[in-house]
């Protein structure tokens, strides 16, 4: 189906509420325009970061982590690297 929308004199087009839909768009978010099948443009929702978050929980095997265990983890892997290059040194 083809749906028309028209461009305001500030550059501003409004979408038709059914291709809105269709979309899932509401009001502020971003939408990419394809021009690389030209003369077609494909457009698409923009998926924000945030809106992956839990999407990998079902592969997540044993204990997550929180933030502060991974800085500290990461913590100590910089200490013992940094050990092992000062023993190379030498």
């Amino acid at each position: 189906m083809q749906y028309t929308a028209t461009l305001s004199s500030q550059n501003q087009i409004i979408i038709p509420k059914i291709v809105r839909q269709a979309l899932g768009v509401e009001a502020g978010e971003s939408i990419t325009f394809d021009l690389s099948a030209q003369p077609l443009v494909s457009v698409k929702k923009n998926q924000s970061f945030l809106s992956l978050a839990g999407c990998l929980k079902s592969y997540v095997k044993g204990k997550v982590l929180t933030d502060k265990e991974i800085d500290r983890r990461i913590s100590v892997y910089k200490i013992q690297e940094y050990a092992q290059k000062e023993d190379r040194s030498r």
